[in-house]
């Protein structure tokens, strides 16, 4: 993996977390990211889209933006950097997860992954501690997280 494939899997990391953190949806998520990182909204989508690849100036200034370290966005974030120390029973469940999810079958992959974006994006708050609980809904297109009264 050379370095602009890092910098774009950092950049990817980034708007994902900043969108969950949020709590934006897809429409708009591009401008307000590049509205966070001082920087057109074409530009970015550039970078996005892999249309453009990431030049150490962007990666610094991006990094600036983020509050980042010097050089952050060259570097492969390690397991334990995005999660902290996991407990021994963290460990097994991912295990097992990782294995179920590799066995899977590509369709069902995008369904977990879509499945776990969505409970992500909800905020604890509002969805655990109001007595209402979550419905999911999958098909074989898209999956939804549904709150029922």
């Amino acid at each position: 993996m050379d370095v602009h494939e890092i910098r774009y899997a950092n950049l990817v990391s980034a708007k994902d977390r900043f969108v969950i953190v949020r709590g934006l949806r897809d429409f708009g998520s591009i401008q307000a990211f590049a509205d966070e990182l001082d920087m057109s909204a074409r530009f970015l989508g550039h970078l996005l889209n892999k249309r453009k690849p990431i030049g150490g100036r962007a990666a610094r200034e991006i990094e600036v933006a983020l509050g980042l370290p010097h050089g952050q966005l060259d570097r492969m974030p390690s397991f334990e950097d995005k999660t902290g120390k996991l407990s021994s029973e963290e460990s097994v469940f991912l295990l097992r997860a990782l294995t179920m999810f590799r066995k899977s079958q590509p369709s069902l992959q995008l369904a977990i992954s879509e499945l776990l974006l969505l409970l992500t994006s909800f905020d604890s708050d509002s969805a655990g501690n109001t007595g209402k609980k979550m419905r999911v809904v999958s098909t074989k297109r898209r999956t939804k997280v549904m709150k029922r009264n």
